[in-house]
């Protein structure tokens, strides 16, 4: 791909929900801002460290969040200012460099050239033994169809993301199940569109780390979707 900068008649947010993330942010919120011209919000979730400095140096609207919510409601928030300050696509990624900046185009241009209201980043090279184990697991529990379930990486339009941030879609700290099954249910069309993704620059993943938290994760998710089987 060109260096050069995109521009878009479409306006498109990307909205980044970071905890603890001041040795990605900065360079992340840069690559962004060198290759679109679109608004970077930035959820800084009540870190410890200088997350929120070093996204407001990198030029990023920042949202800074008075308690730890987790990720899900940071993202709530990041889309509500988004869709408030007139965006009409909504990219979401993570803050610790496995997305490739590059990629946010691949997505925009997915959900444009296509009828979808949502498209998934999918990466199903990435899967660690327990991941593989959960993305089965769930698409065996929810009835769908998707490779890639728990990929953040995602690209919303207006319609899709109205339905995710009203106040009564709440959902646990790790949306992902929860949004598909939400959309899918409510008739919109979801679609993959194959991204590359590579290791977290640092840190681990706060869900797949270990065979525990993958259990917790996965019982976690599982009473929920069962529980939200009337959307």
């Amino acid at each position: 791909m060109s260096m050069c900068k995109k521009f878009s008649t479409t306006k498109v947010f990307i909205v980044i929900p970071a905890y603890n993330e001041d040795h990605t942010i900065g360079d992340l919120v840069c690559e962004l801002h060198a290759l679109y011209d679109y608004p970077v919000v930035v959820v800084n979730d009540n870190s410890i460290d200088c997350t929120s400095i070093e996204a407001r140096k990198a030029g990023a609207y920042v949202l800074d969040m008075p308690v730890h919510l987790g990720a899900w409601c940071c993202m709530q928030a990041g889309m509500s200012f988004s869709v408030d300050h007139g965006a009409d696509l909504i990219v979401t990624m993570d803050a610790d460099g496995q997305h490739h900046p590059c990629d946010v185009d691949v997505l925009v241009q997915s959900i444009l050239s296509s009828s979808a209201d949502m498209v998934i980043g999918s990466c199903v090279r990435r899967g660690s033994a327990a991941r593989k184990l959960a993305w089965t697991y769930f698409r065996k529990l929810g009835k769908i169809k998707y490779a890639d379930v728990t990929s953040g990486f995602r690209v919303y339009n207006l319609k899709a993301t109205k339905i995710v941030i009203d106040k009564n879609f709440a959902l646990l700290d790790h949306q992902d199940m929860g949004v598909i099954m939400a959309l899918d249910a409510k008739g919109l069309q979801i679609i993959e569109q194959d991204v590359e993704m590579q290791c977290r620059i640092c840190g681990k993943s706060r869900v797949f780390s270990s065979w525990p938290k993958t259990l917790g994760y996965m019982i976690a998710t599982t009473l929920f979707v069962v529980s939200k089987r009337h959307y």
